[in-house]
């Protein structure tokens, strides 16, 4: 609607047969309706009258191409001439009564908006939606500007001429079928995007580069899609929860809650320097043990090493026995074990008792 109001201010601003100054003509504003123009025989059928003597049958619809910009725009003045006056004051009277209240109205209807588009995604397509709620996407950051500007900001103006026309046929239920149809067809791509920023700057810059397939595609999936019950289903409930959330009381003052942070956040920092110490008593335990630890393995190493050592010195000690013993003769062989049962443990020889 903005972007008419100014192509009729632009146009309503001209005289006689120079409806627009040369700048105003090469303006984004009036090549933008001379675009939208296209689709409409009506307009077309007019063209054809007011240029051709005889004209017969309407045009081709790329009447904006064959003839002159001037000459389109002047017809479109002309045709539009009649209901000028009621169009702009009824514009002007909404412009003055809304002007108080439409920034709340514009919030509290785009916040209605992203909740219903976020509902769809949770039940057409989970997966997305699961994959932008890991990731702390919300639909504000990236659907806002789709639905602010009816797709114009960001998608080729072909493919935002057909959103108009929808938009003009249908009402605003189009924006919401259009933007699931592209996130539905592009949500293998996003959901392998593994990062915030990544994912942002899929849906900023690669999404709006539409091919003419996919355009045709879109529209064609927009043409087939029925969501109005739910959209009805989905608004209805965002005001229950928002009725709620005001039967629930209001929040308390700043300062209160202020205050109870503070106290909290005293607490935390006092269990803080408790657990600190204790921590620290521990890791002071903690090390002795592990040098306590160290000297015992140390100990019971040089305890085996002279085991060790021991093992084999009585080993060589057996060896040096049985040599010796080979080397006696038997008489003495037998002297020497009587000798070892007659000495006690001590090493000396037993007493024999006397005979009374």
């Amino acid at each position: 609607m903005c972007l008419i109001y100014k192509a009729c201010l632009n146009l309503q601003s001209g005289s006689g047969g120079a409806l627009c100054s040369t700048e105003c003509r090469s303006s984004p504003v009036c090549k933008f309706i001379t675009y939208l123009l296209d689709s409409y025989c009506t307009l077309s059928f007019y063209l054809s009258s007011a240029c051709c003597k005889e004209p017969s049958t309407p045009p081709s619809p790329l009447w904006a191409v064959s003839y002159p910009q001037q000459t389109v725009v002047e017809c479109l003045h002309l045709f539009l001439k009649p209901h000028l006056p009621a169009l702009l004051a009824s514009v002007k009277h909404q412009l003055t009564g809304l002007k108080s209240s439409a920034g709340v109205v514009m919030f509290n209807l785009r916040q209605v908006q992203m909740y219903q588009l976020s509902r769809l995604l949770h039940d057409y397509h989970r997966e997305l939606y699961n994959h932008f709620e890991e990731h702390e996407i919300c639909p504000s950051l990236y659907a806002a500007p789709w639905f602010l500007t009816l797709f114009a900001s960001q998608f080729p103006l072909g493919f935002v001429s057909r959103i108009f026309d929808f938009v003009f046929a249908q009402g605003t239920e189009v924006i919401f079928k259009v933007a699931l149809c592209l996130l539905s067809s592009h949500e293998g791509e996003i959901v392998e995007c593994d990062g915030f920023e990544s994912i942002v700057d899929y849906l900023k810059t690669t999404l709006p580069n539409l091919t003419q397939t996919q355009m045709e595609q879109t529209i064609a999936k927009v043409m087939e899609m029925d969501i109005s019950k739910q959209l009805h289903t989905y608004e209805v409930e965002y005001h229950v929860l928002q009725d709620e959330m005001i039967e629930a009381g209001p929040l308390p003052d700043d300062s209160d809650r202020l205050d109870k942070l503070e106290k909290t956040n005293t607490q935390l920092k006092k269990q803080n320097m408790d657990l600190l110490e204790k921590l620290q008593a521990a890791r002071q335990k903690i090390q002795t043990l592990e040098t306590s630890v160290e000297n015992f393995l140390s100990r019971e190493s040089k305890m085996k090493h002279t085991i060790r050592s021991l093992e084999q010195e009585r080993a060589a000690h057996q060896k040096t026995i049985e040599r010796m013993r080979s080397c006696l003769p038997p008489d003495a062989l037998t002297d020497v074990e009587m000798t070892q049962i007659k000495t006690g443990p001590n090493g000396k020889a037993k007493t024999a008792a006397k005979k009374p």
